[in-house]
């Protein structure tokens, strides 16, 4: 008798970017399954425990008086406006 095969994988991704499990893009945390054939024809399935890691978004209000100047994550703005930075989350999402 050939074996059956069971392949426990864990992966992490991002909220907004996909996961690619034997062509299958998945963007939703969860446990999922693959089946794959051995070269004796029996069946082989991968089993998947994928978690999706948020992206934190952030709003920051400032005001200054003109003449000042605002350090914002070491940029210097003197002028008024909408701002973005990128920072990276402890599981290597951008935030």
């Amino acid at each position: 008798m050939n074996p059956v095969y069971e392949t426990p994988l864990t992966a992490e991704s991002c909220d907004g970017e996909t996961y690619d499990l034997g062509g299958q893009p998945l963007s939703i945390g969860g446990t999922y399954y693959d089946t794959l054939s051995t070269t004796e024809g029996c069946d082989s399935v991968l089993v998947l425990s994928l978690t999706v890691n948020p992206v934190y978004e952030t709003p920051l209000t400032a005001e200054i008086c003109e003449g000042e100047s605002y350090n914002f994550n070491g940029e210097i703005l003197s002028e008024g406006g909408t701002y973005t930075d990128s920072l990276t989350t402890s599981e290597g999402c951008d935030s």
